[in-house]
């Protein structure tokens, strides 16, 4: 009888301690874009669990690489436990395993079950710095719209529905805080399948647009012609109502738009 309980306790340690090493094989890693966290690999059929903000921190327990061939990272979150892409998250490759070796001996359930209090500790630091880094990105966002006049929302050359000649459709946000916009000029250019410039023209769009307000304009047909691949604004001109004029040319333009989710957050945190 004893000649077995020995070789037993032996394999019991083993066990106990190839568990406490994939322990400390977890390692942090932090969520460098919005991301999704889903209860599978396989997107076909994957259940969303929960999804969060740019910037929060996850442990990582291990890898795995699905029947498509991407790479994802089952990791821990404030919110859930789950697959989350790897490409959204910034950590040590060299220190994170294998999910078929790691966690071979305990479960993330276990993991979690046995370190309950340092969960909660590190779960409510994370909340912290989740709501610190929201605040701060608002601070930053606020202080990015406020530094300029304008921004392009969106814009688009939709053709006409029967004679297929572009037109020009824009959504624009008065980002002045005190002035109103009177008219403003887009300057559109177009171009052949070779790059090279077919015409040029002017729009002119009418406000009112008061401040942090949006502006939509359409207009039916810009150019008439026929070898037409694409259009862009090369510049723009505001008139406001106090008589200042503001303009932007090609280099300018190119800098001024902004995605509608961007924006919209701002709306809902300006204090006026």
């Amino acid at each position: 009888m004893k000649r077995l309980l020995v070789p037993f306790l032996i394999i019991l340690t083993q066990i106990s301690l190839m568990a406490q090493a994939d322990k400390d094989n977890v390692v942090i890693g932090v969520i460098h874009d919005i991301y999704v966290i889903y209860d599978d690999t396989n997107l076909g059929y994957a259940q969303k669990l929960s999804e969060g903000i740019k910037g929060d921190s996850c442990i990582i327990f291990g890898s795995k690489v699905s029947s498509s061939g991407s790479l994802w990272l089952k990791v821990a979150t404030i919110d859930t436990v789950g697959y989350v892409m790897a490409e959204f998250v910034t950590y040590d490759k060299n220190k994170v395993k294998p999910l078929g070796n790691i966690f071979s001996n305990v479960s993330v359930t276990d993991y979690i079950k046995a370190n309950k209090n340092n969960w909660i500790i590190y779960k409510e630091k994370l909340k912290q710095e989740r709501l610190e880094k929201s605040e701060k990105n608002k601070q930053e966002l606020r202080k990015y719209i406020e530094k300029n006049e304008i921004f392009i929302i969106s814009h688009s050359f939709p053709e006409s529905e029967y004679l297929k000649y572009p037109g020009f459709k824009v959504s624009i946000f008065n980002a002045k805080q005190t002035k109103t916009i009177k008219y403003l000029w887009f300057t559109l250019t177009s171009f052949n399948p070779v790059d090279d410039i077919v015409a040029t023209k002017t729009v002119q769009a009418i406000g009112p647009v008061a401040p942090l307000s949006i502006g939509d304009y359409s207009f039916d047909i810009v150019f008439k012609s026929n070898v037409i691949e694409y259009c862009k604004i090369t510049s723009l001109k505001i008139q406001y109502t106090d008589g200042s004029v503001s303009q932007f040319n090609k280099g300018q333009v190119e800098t001024i738009f902004i995605k509608s989710k961007v924006l919209k957050s701002y709306l809902e945190n300006a204090t006026l």
